[in-house]
């Protein structure tokens, strides 16, 4: 089981490899204010969650057992290639998610790239992008209790096109997807339209994610007659990805379930995404399911004010409930819920340069070091474990 997965994980990375090579390498923008601020953030973050993991295990071992569809498609490899060169090209991309999967080894799990589409963009907006997304499974030691975490990245600012993803977020119908609600047109565009793939032809990244899942569950170590269950997040840009793709999971769900049913939803720092019809949509799924979403907002994350329909009313945007707010210095306050109210209060920023500078102005609550401090204190309040307490310059 364990080898099936890790051929597995090789396929996916050989078909994102071939994908990026046939790409135009396209120059970086000039740096902006800010940008390397995003990478020493990222630096910091992951020295961090190394330290935090590092000192609970004991905890991270607790929550893991605790926990809280259609055939894959089988592309057939290139004939002719050097199988030395494209082995030892495999091996150096998937090493370049060493540090997750240093991450995810410390949790005792494995980490699984599964869409690889920050660079490329859709069929339809091809300077914009698509998600960018890998999947944590249990292994043999949670066998009775196997499950899977999918994890969406949030937006680098120095990459145009998930900038471009971000700033186009006017409502449009979903179509066949999400029962049609309305939605963010850059997210949903990243989503659920057509990229095209020299082998797989034209497809959409939320058809890959799905049956991908699918084809890792059935080879997922567990027990016969256990269930895997599936847990899904993303912070920013990956929030918004996140709130998307749980809901049309939780749609496909008696499809899916051979393999896996759904869990909970976990978003951070995550705009708005959809009508007050989606919301409530949302709200359903979740009676309808055995999961819970939740979204959190670190105090005051300007991002989860976005965008601002009290400046825009005719745009209708609506958070979905179980909104909750985290302090580093208070505990956690319940958000009320927006659903089938006035259009809910937001911050009018003119431009994306605007948000961006009002984001580095203020760093203390978007980004991911940020969230961490404040979930430790969130935990530490709420727990009646006093042993968890950390200072706070850890």
């Amino acid at each position: 089981m364990a080898e099936d997965l890790e051929s597995f994980k090789r396929i996916i990375a050989q078909k994102n490899l071939e994908r990026l090579s046939r790409l135009e390498l396209i120059q970086p923008p000039p740096p902006s204010d800010g940008a390397d601020d995003v990478d020493a953030h990222c630096n910091l973050g992951k020295t961090i969650l190394e330290y935090w993991t590092s000192r609970n295990k004991e905890s991270i071992e607790k929550a893991i057992k605790a926990q809280a569809q259609q055939q894959y498609i089988e592309w057939q490899g290139s004939k002719g290639k050097d199988t030395k060169r494209l082995k030892s090209a495999i091996d150096l991309y998937l090493d370049a998610a060493s540090e997750i999967n240093q991450v995810a080894e410390d949790w005792n799990m494995e980490f699984i790239q599964i869409c690889d589409l920050p660079d490329q963009g859709p069929d339809k907006q091809p300077s914009w992008s698509g998600p960018y997304c890998g999947v944590f499974v249990t292994k043999e030691a949670q066998k009775d209790r196997p499950f899977m975490g999918l994890v969406f990245k949030g937006t680098k600012v120095n990459r145009t096109g998930e900038i471009q993803t971000d700033i186009n977020y006017q409502l449009k119908d979903a179509g066949d997807f999400l029962k049609n609600q309305q939605v963010s047109e850059g997210v949903y565009t990243g989503l659920f339209t057509e990229f095209e793939d020299k082998d797989k032809g034209k497809y959409k990244p939320y058809n890959h994610i799905a049956e991908t899942l699918g084809v890792i569950a059935q080879r997922l170590h567990k027990e016969d007659g256990s269930t895997v269950r599936l847990h899904v997040t993303g912070h920013s840009l990956g929030g918004s990805y996140s709130s998307l793709c749980t809901a049309q999971l939780l749609i496909d769900v008696p499809g899916l379930e051979p393999h896996f049913k759904m869990g909970d939803e976990y978003t951070f720092g995550a705009p708005r995404v959809g009508s007050d019809n989606w919301a409530n949509m949302n709200a359903e799924l979740m009676e309808e399911g055995e999961g819970q979403m939740w979204r959190i907002v670190n105090r005051d994350d300007l991002v989860t004010d976005v965008p601002p329909t009290d400046i825009l009313p005719y745009q209708g945007f609506y958070h979905v409930d179980n909104g909750f707010r985290i302090f580093k210095d208070a505990p956690p306050e319940p958000i009320q819920s927006e659903r089938n109210g006035p259009p809910p209060k937001g911050r009018n920023f003119k431009s994306w340069e605007d948000l961006k500078k009002a984001i580095f102005k203020d760093d203390r609550y978007h980004f991911p070091h940020s969230y961490r401090k404040s979930l430790r204190h969130a935990i530490q309040s709420t727990s009646s474990n006093p042993s968890a307490e950390e200072s706070d310059s850890d």
